[in-house]
């Protein structure tokens, strides 16, 4: 805290995982994955409910197959920025962008493995990362301790997402350019201590911008109620 409006966060992640696993290509050995992340975030208080965030993180993930094949190193920095308002009287809005990242897994670069129903699955050691631009506005009304609604806009355009395409063999892939735009929906409410309901609504449109073929296994619709 540097002052009672200005908040700075930093930290570092790492992880070390390794997986000797019969579904991998036999072709190598034990394989081995090392990831290191760190971020930063500066958090600055405007005024009148406003609040103002920013944020960089750099990401290093390096994963070894094993068996004197050459190893693969995957980095990116994602930096973040985001708008948010709060009421006392507990409504909530927020506006944000930031650009995410994702290296394959192990089993998107080494799987190779037939299902007990025929169907072979197959990873791809040349697969690259993944990346998306972000943009996301969310409201949240919060009426009473009973009853609250929130609902969520959102666009992400990713680059190189990585998929398992339904083909012979079953294979991981990248797709060169993806659009994903959607909206959430969802309320709560408790109309006694023996009665409370539950409605979430989402709807998602994705798209392949290159024309390649069907994005599947993608619900458009979804709708669950408790």
């Amino acid at each position: 805290m540097l002052s009672p409006s200005l908040l700075i966060m930093a930290g570092v992640e790492a992880g070390f995982d390794r997986s000797d696993v019969t579904v991998m290509n036999p072709i190598y050995g034990a394989l081995v994955q090392q990831t290191f992340a760190s971020f930063i975030q500066v958090r600055k208080s405007l005024g009148g409910g406003w609040s103002l965030v920013s944020g960089l993180r750099a990401d290093y993930r390096r994963v070894d197959p094993g068996n004197d094949f050459t190893s693969r190193a995957f980095k990116a920095f994602s930096p973040k920025l985001s708008l948010s308002y709060r009421e006392p009287s507990k409504r909530l809005f927020h506006l944000s962008m930031n650009r995410g990242f994702r290296a394959p897994s192990l089993s998107e670069l080494y799987l190779l493995h037939a299902s007990s129903y025929g169907l072979f699955l197959q990873g791809t050691p040349s697969l690259k990362p993944e990346t998306v631009w972000a943009v996301e506005m969310g409201y949240k009304h919060e009426h009473s301790e009973n009853l609250f609604w929130k609902t969520q806009l959102f666009h992400n355009r990713y680059n190189d997402m990585i998929d398992f395409v339904y083909a012979v063999p079953v294979k991981a892939l990248n797709w060169q350019s993806v659009s994903a735009t959607g909206a959430e929906f969802q309320i709560d409410a408790s109309f006694s201590e023996a009665v409370h309901l539950s409605v979430d609504y989402s709807s998602l449109k994705m798209q392949d911008l290159t024309g390649n073929g069907p994005l599947l296994y993608r619900p458009a619709h979804k709708l669950n109620g408790t």
